[in-house]
């Protein structure tokens, strides 16, 4: 995991990323209850309940998915005997999830450290395929994606929210992550290789929203995408590549493989969501 640094300094950055992107639209005002108060969820009572009056409650919610595929063989012909007919090795992943955090930070906004409240699930499936004298047969997994803990605490995407109240905007700047849940029978060294854009662990969004809004309503929202959110600013969200320069971990062309291997990779990421801004009554 890498070492946890100063949300701060990382917000500055996110806010860096994002410069340029279109800021979000204003969501249509909340239907009122009969005292005149925005109607919230259970979750979201529960995130007030634990607010002063006056406070900035920040719900961070959204979902995605992604897979990964590649397949590598020896050029013109499959390896190992004559039962061989596909490729020397293949690989299939898919993923999806999706995720809650709510947080509450102070009238005038600054950085909080964790979330008040966490929720988060999905789950993750790869398989393995090999064709040769050496290594034949499969082997395939599942895996649970859920909410960090406390304990995850020390990793860099541990949720955390910055909201900066500036002129006529607000800007907040939300990061999170799911977690893989224990090892599941099957999933043996190979059987689970990571694609190489893995959004469920690494959640963020950067949206700014009327300051005028907020204060007359009491609630606004703000919606999101993973290409729009600056975390992966010059990263592509997806990917191919087929024949000898194909680099399976990567799906990227490079120098040709050892042996004359040729290979056909492809991967896609994507999740969206909103950032729901409230002032507590």
């Amino acid at each position: 995991m890498s070492t946890r640094t100063s949300f701060a300094s990382l917000a500055l950055a996110v806010f860096a990323m994002a410069a340029g992107t279109p800021a979000a639209s204003v969501a249509k005002l909340p239907v009122r209850d009969a005292r005149g108060a925005p109607q919230r969820s259970d979750r979201d009572r529960t995130a007030a309940g634990s607010a002063s009056p006056g406070s900035i409650v920040v719900t961070f919610v959204g979902s995605g998915s992604g897979s990964y595929r590649y397949s590598v063989s020896p050029q013109g012909n499959s390896p190992g005997d004559a039962s061989c007919t596909g490729p020397a090795v293949s690989y299939s992943e898919r993923d999806s999830y999706s995720w809650r955090f709510a947080f509450v930070v102070a009238h005038g906004g600054g950085v909080l450290d964790g979330p008040l409240t966490s929720q988060g699930s999905g789950s993750l499936s790869a398989s393995t395929a090999h064709c040769a004298s050496a290594l034949t047969g499969a082997a395939s997994c599942g895996l649970q994606l859920t909410a960090p803990t406390p304990a995850d605490n020390d990793d860099l995407d541990y949720p955390d929210a910055s909201v900066t109240v500036t002129g006529s905007h607000v800007t907040v700047a939300v990061i999170g992550e799911l977690v893989l849940g224990p090892t599941a029978t099957g999933c043996g060294a190979g059987a689970y290789q990571p694609s190489p854009v893995v959004g469920f662990n690494q959640l963020q969004a950067n949206v700014t929203v009327s300051r005028s809004a907020l204060e007359r309503s009491g609630h606004v929202s703000a919606p999101f995408t993973m290409a729009g959110s600056g975390l992966f600013a010059g990263v592509p969200l997806s990917g191919a590549c087929d024949g000898m320069t194909c680099q399976p971990q990567t799906c990227g062309d490079a120098a040709a493989g050892p042996g004359g291997t040729t290979a056909a990779c492809s991967y896609d990421e994507a999740y969206a969501g909103t950032v729901e801004v409230r002032v507590n009554k």
